[in-house]
């Protein structure tokens, strides 16, 4: 049995699917333009345009094709057909399930060949199951979840009730700018590389030369550059082979001359009128959540 992937038209067509995702919907539709027959309804709206893709596939191939024929499959999500070709261990999940349904019914059937179509370019049976797709009634077809798309979901969900909180705090309005500048200067770009870099700069776990040489990894343990210790708060704040990094900071973040002392403090005042005078201190917007030491012998 072969399995085909084209990158073309072909006629005639037996199979056609798409899918439609608004922000209240999320519907899939197929239709066997051989037979007639027509699947359509929704699916979670959880899930992406790429999962609700790939999930009309599964559909018209789980409803309408069950015998030992030749069979053409339109789709209009080549970012579907190329995931699914080059499919591995690391694929996303909807991509295994869909490879596993289309090696269930390749023992059934001739062959089956997935043809990419542009969307929107007045291919006939692309553009009728389109109208099929945004039309379709809001029953569910499909109770199956990307759990990609749900941790996303999830994950956009979580930082924006952060950011509600956060402009609805009572601090907002002083420290405005911290959340402002931080959407729009990018430093650091999202990489595994650079999560790894931060963590160790907040847990101070950075391997610096005055840590190795504690540990006799490295012969000196001043910096080879300034001549002197070379220590987390060196590399930061002083060191000269950073210079220009932290004068784009500060130009970007417009706060003082980079230091410890630039952190943001609240003024802290008491609000116990029992008392003839009134208590007054400064302190960092943020405290100790959870702390543990683990010694190991």
């Amino acid at each position: 049995m072969d399995l085909c992937f084209v990158i073309k038209r072909a006629t005639p067509p037996l199979h056609s699917e798409d899918a439609s995702k608004s922000n209240e919907n999320c519907s899939i539709a197929s239709k066997n333009f051989t037979t007639g027959v027509t699947k359509a309804g929704s699916v979670s709206n959880y899930n992406s345009i790429f999962t609700s893709e790939a999930l009309a596939i599964l559909i018209a191939i789980n409803n309408l094709i069950n015998d030992n024929q030749h069979y053409v499959l339109l789709s209009d999500s080549l970012s579907v057909l190329k995931a699914l070709q080059c499919s591995n261990i690391h694929s996303k999940s909807v991509i295994k399930f869909l490879g596993h349904e289309i090696y269930k019914i390749i023992g059934n059937i001739k062959s089956i060949e997935f043809v990419w179509t542009p969307g929107h370019a007045g291919i006939t049976e692309n553009e009728y199951v389109d109208s099929l797709a945004r039309k379709a009634p809001s029953s569910l077809i499909s109770q199956w979840i990307s759990h990609e798309d749900l941790l996303l979901s999830m994950k956009n969900y979580i930082q924006e009730e952060a950011k509600n909180e956060w402009k609805n705090s009572k601090y907002y309005h002083e420290f405005y700018f911290l959340s402002d500048n931080r959407s729009q200067l990018q430093i650091f770009p999202s990489s595994r590389k650079n999560d790894v870099l931060i963590s160790r700069f907040c847990t101070k776990t950075y391997p610096t030369s005055a840590k190795l040489f504690r540990f006799r990894l490295t012969s000196t343990s001043f910096c080879t550059l300034c001549k002197v210790e070379e220590t987390l708060e060196h590399l930061l704040f002083q060191c000269q082979r950073f210079e220009l990094q932290r004068n784009f900071f500060h130009a970007e973040m417009g706060c003082l001359p980079l230091s410890f002392s630039w952190i943001p403090r609240i003024l802290l005042i008491q609000s116990d009128n029992n008392m003839p005078f009134s208590f007054k201190r400064k302190q960092f917007p943020a405290h100790l959540a959870f702390s543990m030491t683990i010694n190991k012998s």
